[in-house]
């Protein structure tokens, strides 16, 4: 799940391009996923040939940009969900919550003293006077807290001997925690220290609906029409939900970057403690604890800045491949239509050749303009041996060789 793209000053330029590109391409059947295969293409060995393109990412469930598009022609949040996850249906779970694994925190979990009621989970008070930071460390095979004073110069250990686990809570529910740059972040609920292997890992254990009011705003600017912003507070708190119901066994449901989907906590801070950002509480009225499940699980509820006009098959019956009318020249999409360069060279190194000669695109999805996303193509080229090539790729694999990320691309 990438990191949401606020539309910067190309998104006019790739509007009144996605215009033109829309009336020169062809519209094929939804289920014509046998488009003729493009004539191969010689790439040049010196400078750079042009690759154009729609969208971003992979093209699967809701759109963003296309969401903000409906909302802005009157659609409720839960007439977007249906659009973009049909079949679905929109549950009430108890409340319930959702353990997320943090990137960018010191090795060990630390986390500052001048929280209100800062304790170990299920135990009294820690002393907050003349000390800066609490951790918890590696110590045998479980942890160890430390204490760092004001103007201290080393980490005094308080008590040993505990478990994997431990956490730090407050009387106001929320934790502060340091970051390895300086910044810190305050999380709501609870900051667990887990050992792995040799170290160990930092968790927020949070309830399901603070942790989507902290993703929202991360993924799609607060600022959009309500209807489009609650649609994706509910979309980012069932693909949290679907973590949850997947991840028997490991001491985390879900990562907090884009690898996942971009969890910020409840409020960030520079290293000289100025407030950056905060969670969107305004996200989650109404459509609290609220996910889109199938068949009585939650769903898997994929989506990202744009599609490019046309939805990807994302392989389940929720998420079908079908012609998007909201992900369009209004909705200001910066994505809709973009051209990039590569070269010959960067494509022989992403496939291990000591030459790419030629390119051709075997087959598309027929979903869109252009016969659609690449689902197969042929790399032509010389390998380390100095043998003629012919190699079978996908269109995935193709659009990152190419470095476009994306599948919905041509070759021009």
């Amino acid at each position: 799940m990438s990191v949401f793209r606020r539309p910067g000053r190309r998104a006019r330029t790739a509007a009144v391009l996605a215009c033109s590109a829309l009336a020169a391409g062809a519209l094929l059947p939804a289920g014509s996923a046998t488009a003729a295969p493009s004539p191969g293409t010689t790439l040049p060995q010196s400078g750079s040939f042009t690759v154009y393109g729609r969208g971003a990412g992979h093209g699967h469930g809701m759109s963003q940009y296309g969401a903000r598009e409906a909302a802005g022609q009157g659609l409720s949040a839960s007439s977007i969900l249906s659009f973009y996850y049909p079949g679905t249906t929109r549950t009430v779970l108890p409340s319930s919550r959702i353990r997320v694994r943090l990137s960018g925190v010191p090795a060990d979990t630390t986390v500052f003293a001048s929280t209100p009621g800062l304790r170990l989970c299920k135990q009294a008070p820690l002393p907050l006077s003349g000390i800066k930071y609490y951790r918890l460390a590696p110590s045998g095979s479980g942890l160890a807290l430390q204490r760092w004073r004001d103007g201290g110069r080393s980490w005094e250990t308080v008590t040993g001997n505990l478990s994997s686990g431990t956490c730090f809570a407050s009387d106001y529910w929320f934790v502060r925690v340091l970051r390895s740059d300086g910044s810190s972040t305050r999380y709501h609920g609870y900051v667990r220290a887990v050992r792995s292997g040799d170290g160990e890992i930092t968790v927020d254990d949070v309830s399901l609906d603070n942790y989507a009011a902290a993703v929202a705003p991360r993924e799609m600017p607060a600022s959009w029409y309500q209807n489009a912003v609650h649609a994706q507070a509910i979309a980012a708190r069932t693909y949290g939900r679907y973590a949850v119901e997947h991840s028997v066994g490991s001491p985390y449901d879900i990562c907090d970057n884009t690898a996942c989907q971009v969890y910020g906590g409840m409020a960030q801070f520079a290293a000289d403690g100025t407030e950056q950002y905060t969670d969107d509480q305004a996200a989650v009225v109404g459509n609290e604890n609220t996910v889109l499940t199938y068949g009585g699980h939650a769903i898997l509820a994929q989506f990202g800045a744009s599609n490019g006009g046309a939805i990807a098959p994302g392989g389940l019956p929720y998420l079908p491949a079908k012609l998007d009318p909201y992900d369009i020249p209004a909705s200001g999409d910066p994505y809709l239509y973009w051209t990039r360069s590569a070269t010959a060279s960067q494509v022989a190194s992403y496939y291990g050749l000591k030459q790419a000669t030629a390119l051709e695109i075997a087959r598309r999805d027929g979903i869109g303009p252009w016969g659609g996303r690449v689902v197969t193509a042929y790399v032509d080229g010389v390998d380390r041996s100095g043998a003629t090539v012919h190699r079978a790729t996908t269109g995935d694999e193709l659009g990152a060789a190419l470095g476009v990320w994306t599948n919905y691309f041509g070759i021009g």
